[in-house]
């Protein structure tokens, strides 16, 4: 079990929702997880989806270098092969879009500059997924 320090940086309703927008570190894998108000450790919130801000920006870096890399392997299928000092710079090309790729993907997991948002507790009481 892990835990982070985070605030409620926002209060808000939303369509009959009461909602808070956490500042902290909220990751995938955290939705479900309690939001407790630290000074009375009280459960006040779920935590529902986290938002880095860069998420999709790293999304499309990624998707950009995979598309790199499937044009080079594409161009392999024509026959045409190129070597330099022996080198073949065109697996020297995939070898390191590849790295980019899953160095992006782990920045991007890792990125927890950003925020999160949950349901306050007294939303999820009264739809009566829980019984206090």
């Amino acid at each position: 079990m892990t835990s982070h320090v985070g605030y409620i940086s926002a209060d808000f309703w939303h369509n009959r929702t009461h909602i808070f927008q956490i500042d902290g570190s909220i990751n995938p894998g955290n939705s479900g997880g309690p939001i407790i108000h630290l000074p009375s450790g009280s459960v006040i919130g779920i935590v529902t989806r986290s938002e880095t801000g860069l998420e999709k920006d790293f999304d499309q870096l990624i998707n950009a270098l995979k598309q790199n890399i499937d044009v080079l392997d594409r161009s392999r299928q024509s026959g045409a092969r190129i070597s330099i000092a022996g080198v073949d710079p065109i697996e020297a090309t995939k070898v390191t879009l590849k790295i980019l790729a899953k160095l992006s993907y782990n920045i991007k997991r890792s990125a927890n500059v950003g925020i999160g948002f949950g349901f306050s507790s007294e939303h999820i009481l009264g739809t009566g997924l829980l019984k206090q």
